[in-house]
């Protein structure tokens, strides 16, 4: 029996236990195990999940200004011993024993979505993928409240608010030690309903038991926003408006590049900006998840598909 835990903004907490009976995964949400998974080129071996969902506060107000490449508009803020049996009559001649050969291990192949990135990235090895049809994580923050419905339907994970300003992250992914790794990090985010500055997208260099994560998003509008959890506050990197970005409800495949210090945000493999964030190759973590926030819906649904984090050369 593990713990879920939602947070609300107005600080109240909701409690929820679920059943989980599997030892090689982990269970729900604002509870963390963190083996860890190891990771060797052209293999993927997965151990222990770990994933938080968390419903919280309002945003921030936007503002404008122009950058280079879109059309861009700044906003504001155990050995036993062996028996010995002695045959005094006869030799026993030893039986023909075959060799055993090595289990195969599924190789996950690169996706040619990262090939076509620009810039232009080598990459290593799929660190970590989740499709939900099959679904390789099965305990992802799947619950009802009375703030959102969360649930693995028609193969993608999907989400629906019940009220305005609510936070939502999850993930189900194992801890991954990514100090000094590069990778390229993409999923679908479909959006059935949205209004206005709703916004949502995918987190990584993640520690979601703590509350600590980057985000990187797109909203109902057409901007989007980058961002970093720590501590309890959310600190806005940049807001913005860019024409790569489309509005309203749709599908859009977004990615993040993440290279030593910077990170940047990939809307339908079109780079989107890059965001510097100091000291950001140092950090660990390297849960992935994601994310969403109903700023002005009621009901905000959107969904999640395909999700796939591939390790780049540096």
């Amino acid at each position: 029996m593990r713990l879920l835990s939602i947070g609300l903004n107005q600080q109240v907490d909701e409690q929820v236990a679920v059943d989980n009976t599997q030892e090689d995964e982990l269970q729900v949400v604002g509870v963390s195990t963190t083996p860890g998974t190891t990771v060797v080129p052209n293999q993927v071996i997965q151990i222990q999940s770990t994933l938080t969902v968390a419903v919280v506060e309002p945003s921030p107000v936007i503002e404008a200004t122009s950058e280079n490449t879109q059309t861009v508009f700044e906003i504001a803020p155990v050995t036993p011993t062996a028996e010995v049996v002695t045959i005094p009559t006869e030799t026993l001649m030893p039986s023909p024993t075959s060799t055993q050969l090595p289990t195969p291990t599924k190789i996950v192949p690169i996706p040619e979505s990262v090939r076509m990135i620009d810039p232009k990235v080598i990459p290593k090895a799929v660190l970590w993928k989740e499709e939900f049809e099959p679904l390789r994580f099965p305990d992802w923050g799947t619950a009802e409240t009375d703030s959102f419905y969360s649930a693995i339907e028609g193969g993608v994970f999907r989400l629906i608010t019940k009220s305005r300003e609510r936070r939502f992250y999850s993930s189900a992914a194992p801890e991954l030690d990514m100090i000094e790794r590069d990778y390229y990090y993409e999923g679908d985010v479909i959006v059935d309903d949205c209004t206005g500055k709703d916004f949502y997208g995918l987190v990584f260099k993640a520690r979601l038991d703590v509350d600590e994560y980057f985000g990187a998003t797109i909203t109902c509008e057409g901007n989007y926003r980058l961002f970093r959890r720590i501590n309890g506050i959310t600190d806005y990197l940049r807001m913005a408006v860019s024409d790569v970005v489309g509005e309203g409800p749709g599908t859009y495949r977004l990615g993040i590049l993440v290279k030593s210090d910077n990170f940047s945000l990939y809307v339908d493999g079109v780079q989107v900006y890059t965001q510097t964030s100091k000291g950001l190759g140092q950090i660990v973590s390297g849960e992935f998840g994601i994310f969403a926030e109903s700023v002005e819906s009621d009901e905000l649904k959107v969904s999640w598909d395909n999700l796939i984090a591939t390790e780049i050369e540096r």
